[in-house]
């Protein structure tokens, strides 16, 4: 029989892994990052030309793609605006995406390169 002495550590809610994860994420200062990987990996989903992406870069809600094909390029920048929707609704969906994170989170306009 415990002590009077003994600790008791109080039992927390109990959370799913998405959750704890996303918590993790956001005590470790890490949102940016995986928000722009999540972003550049909605980015070849949205497009279906990650084969052609050289780089991609995430500045103040503008999602800067390099294109080796200038075929390729001529022909998403026509759907730039599809294409915002199409990557911001994928990334939206993954339960790591942090929304409310100042550096990025949600894109406004693709530049493409």
């Amino acid at each position: 029989m415990p002590g009077k002495d003994t600790v008791r550590i109080a039992r927390k809610q109990a959370q799913s892994m998405d959750e704890v994860v996303a918590e993790f994420i956001r005590a470790m200062k890490l949102a940016s990052n995986v928000n722009e990987q999540i972003i550049s990996d909605a980015w070849d989903k949205a497009s279906g030309a990650g084969r052609w992406t050289v780089d991609r870069q995430v500045r103040g809600g503008v999602l800067y793609c390099t294109m080796s094909s200038s075929v390729v390029r001529d022909r998403l920048y026509f759907q730039r605006e599809a294409l915002v929707e199409s990557v911001n609704r994928i990334a939206f969906e993954d339960p790591l995406f942090v929304k409310d994170d100042p550096k990025c989170s949600m894109i406004h306009n693709i530049i493409l390169k």
